[in-house]
């Protein structure tokens, strides 16, 4: 991914958990408290995202917000996107990632 900076990983996640889920842009935009220009401003790094926003934003799409920095999560969307295509298959974007996370939780419980 070479050298990304956090506002760039933000944002081509944010795009990725859209496409992901076939989402409008403004939708994400009015559920954090915004106008549809909002998000724009934001991909085009015109205005930066509050702790708030950063808040509702993973609360929109069920993640963490450490989840929203992670830089291959845009990565392990688009292949997840592909392998759908090709097998006709439609699963949720984080049904893996949350299934891997529980296992992980349950393990540490039981030490």
């Amino acid at each position: 991914m070479g050298n990304m900076t956090p506002d760039s990983i933000l944002v081509q996640n944010i795009r990725a958990l859209l496409d992901a889920r076939r989402i409008q842009d403004q939708a994400l935009a009015h559920y954090c408290g915004h106008r549809s220009p909002w998000l724009s401003k934001i991909f085009r790094n015109e205005r930066g995202v509050t702790l708030r926003d950063l808040g509702k934003i993973a609360a929109f799409f069920s993640v963490s917000v450490s989840d929203l920095f992670r830089p291959q999560l845009a990565v392990e969307l688009y292949e997840r996107r592909q392998q759908e295509r090709r097998s006709g298959e439609r699963r949720s974007a984080f049904q893996d990632h949350a299934a891997n996370t529980s296992t992980a939780t349950a393990r540490a419980q039981h030490r």
